[in-house]
Order: structure tokens, then sequence, then C-alpha cells
């Protein structure tokens, strides 16, 4: 084997390891780009989740507001004759 022999054989090994490189790179991309597509799906369910779970506080804060709104009326009026609040 020559000089040129080995030459010759450094640069097949650098092109192969420069080709193996570039077919990583282009993988990882793929996964990168899969990646990217999960973690956008992810964002929107869970921008879903925020917007049901504002819908149910929403909606709790309301019944609650009525509660109160119910309650206060019941204490102005009085106790219901007839009808003790201690016995349940």
């Amino acid at each position: 084997r020559g000089p040129q022999s080995v030459y010759y054989s450094f640069v097949w090994f650098t092109t192969l390891l420069l080709f193996f490189h570039l077919l990583s790179l282009a993988y990882s991309s793929m996964e990168v780009a899969d990646r990217l597509t999960y973690l956008e799906q992810r964002v929107q369910m869970q921008e879903d989740e925020i917007q049901l779970l504002k819908l149910a506080l929403e909606d709790v804060l309301k019944r609650l507001n009525i509660s109160e709104e119910q309650s206060t009326v019941f204490t102005k009026r009085g106790p219901v004759p007839g009808i003790s609040h201690t016995q349940y």
C-alpha cells in the first residue's frame, strides 16, 4: 500500500462519515418535526382543556352566586313558620 492508497482510503472513510452524518441529521430533523407536531397537538389539547375548565368554573361561580342570593333572601325573611331549622 502506498501513500496514494492511504489517501484514497482516508477520502473514502471521510466521505462515508459525512454521508452518515448527513443521514443522521435528516433522521434527526424528522424526529424534530414529529416532536414539534406532537407538542403542537398537545398544546391545542391543553388549550381546549383550559376552555372547558373556564366554563366549568364560570358555571360553579354562577351556582354559588345564586345559592348565596337565595341564602340572603331566606335569612332576611326569617324562619318559615312551622319548620324547625334544627331538625334534619
